[in-house]
Order: C-alpha cells, then sequence, then structure tokens
C-alpha cells in the first residue's frame, strides 16, 4: 500500500472471448454469458487471477456448448 492507495496487478484480458460473447450471443444466453463476460473483466481488472480464470473456463465451456462443439482441448 503506497499513499492510500492499494496497487495490484492488472491481468491480460483474453479478446478473442469478449469479442465471441459480443458477436455470437443472442437469446436467453446472452443475458448468462454477458454477466460471465462481465464478471472475467472486472476480475481482471481487480488482480484476481484465480476468480479470472475460473470465469474465463466458464464462459468458453457455455461458447463450446453453445455452438455444439467440443473443447480444443478434446481434439
Amino acid at each position: 500500500m503506497y499513499g492510500g492507495f492499494l496497487l495490484t496487478k492488472r491481468l491480460k484480458l483474453d479478446f478473442g472471448i469478449l469479442i465471441a460473447v459480443d458477436r455470437f450471443t443472442t437469446g436467453a444466453n446472452a443475458h448468462h454469458l454477458r454477466g460471465l463476460a462481465n464478471a472475467y473483466s472486472l476480475a481482471c481488472e481487480a488482480g484476481l487471477a484465480r476468480r479470472a480464470e475460473e470465469y474465463r473456463t466458464r464462459l468458453l465451456g457455455e461458447l463450446v456448448r453453445l455452438a455444439g462443439g467440443r473443447k480444443p482441448s478434446e481434439s
């Protein structure tokens, strides 16, 4: 802590996921996915690496599920 400010390291956002959420989500799933994307962004900004990775993993899983495909690690 320096001068009353807490310094945190910002994590690097995966903009590809955020773009996919913005472009390809519609209907009832859009609200859920955008909520996860917002939570992911906030966790990255706050430097919460573990939480950011959790939200990123959930986003990837939901996007893959909605696309009806397999996860890249299952190829």
